[in-house]
């Protein structure tokens, strides 16, 4: 009788604790769900940054430039380090 009781109370406090853990887990997945729609929205804006800084300088004045092309180019190679994802978040 005893070990009845103490099974029926384990068995309930187990149920409880595995309907927590799925809820947690379902939070976790619409989570992740955000984020990667996040992650897809951000590398369209950075494929169009690209594009756009291409069509900018569709005839290379800013690239040929010795001061403002250096920049350009650093900035282009960050977008594109971006767009592919190498970009190094230890700074």
């Amino acid at each position: 009788m005893i070990l009845e009781i103490i099974l029926g109370i384990l068995m309930l406090v187990m149920s409880f604790a595995i309907f927590n853990l799925v809820r947690r887990l379902d939070a976790l997945l619409d989570e992740i769900d955000k984020m990667e729609i996040e992650s897809m929205d951000s590398a369209d804006r950075i494929r169009r940054a690209i594009h756009s800084m291409r069509e900018i300088d569709s005839k290379g004045g800013f690239e040929s430039e010795d001061e403002v092309g250096s920049v350009f180019k650093a900035l282009l190679y960050e977008v594109e380090k971006l767009e592919n994802n190498e970009y190094d978040d230890s700074l």
